[in-house]
């Protein structure tokens, strides 16, 4: 599963970029809010339960964090 090891920050700081500039130069902070509420939207809309993927991501962060599965 890609994260932050296998690459992928790089496409979520072009995202954030994104948000930061269709707003007119609102924070990160603000951005990455703006991303989390679109991410409700997009899973409502689409039937995946965000509250579940939330708590699931929450894991992979922090086996990531920890290292967990590096060799």
């Amino acid at each position: 599963m890609p994260n932050f090891r296998s690459g992928t920050l790089p496409l979520m700081e072009k995202a954030i970029g994104g948000y930061i500039k269709a707003g007119g130069g609102i924070s990160k902070g603000s951005a990455v809010r703006d991303v989390l509420t679109d991410l409700r939207h997009y899973c409502e809309l689409n039937d995946v339960d965000f509250d579940e993927q939330s708590e699931s991501s929450l894991d992979l962060y922090l086996e990531d964090r920890d290292g967990a599965g590096d060799d």
